[in-house]
């Protein structure tokens, strides 16, 4: 994981303070969602099904990432559209429980649990690790393992 998290964070250059609003974000920034497009597609789809979850669930968005969203008009409800958007989110999350509880758990603490300056912690572990050049352990591997298996799934 090292040398291609190394080459993605070259790639990629310095990101902006956005993109690290979020557990994905810095896993994004951090080189831990692959490389080209693929890591990208990762933080696309992790994004979109973060909406959606919380849009679901009666706001928008956590308090606390508010600030880096875009500020653009709410668009007029359409049921239609938020029905086919949540039936999208279950298909979504079916598949992610489908693959049992640890890779579920993992996806939630990467992807849908608010973590706006940090966490989950062997997210932060990893970063951290890798900053200094140095290894996480293997379980903090092993949940972002899990939580990319997850996001696999729907990206």
């Amino acid at each position: 994981m090292g040398e291609v998290d190394a080459k993605a964070r070259q790639d990629r250059g310095r990101k902006a303070e956005t993109d690290t609003c979020d557990a994905i974000g810095r896993a994004y920034c951090a080189g831990l969602l692959g490389t080209g497009r693929e890591a990208e597609d990762r933080l696309n789809a992790a994004r979109r099904i973060a909406a959606a979850y919380w849009a679901a669930y009666g706001f928008g968005t956590p308090d606390s990432l508010a600030r880096f969203q875009p500020q653009q008009g709410k668009p007029p409800s359409d049921p239609e559209r938020d029905a086919l958007r949540e039936a999208s989110l279950t298909r979504s999350l079916e598949l992610i429980n489908a693959q049992g509880r640890h890779i579920r758990n993992a996806f939630d603490q990467l992807v849908i649990d608010p973590n706006p300056d940090s966490g989950p912690a062997w997210l932060d572990a990893i970063v951290i690790a890798h900053r200094d050049k140095a290894q996480a352990t293997t379980s903090q591997y092993q949940q972002m393992e899990r939580a990319l298996d997850g996001l696999d799934l729907i990206a």
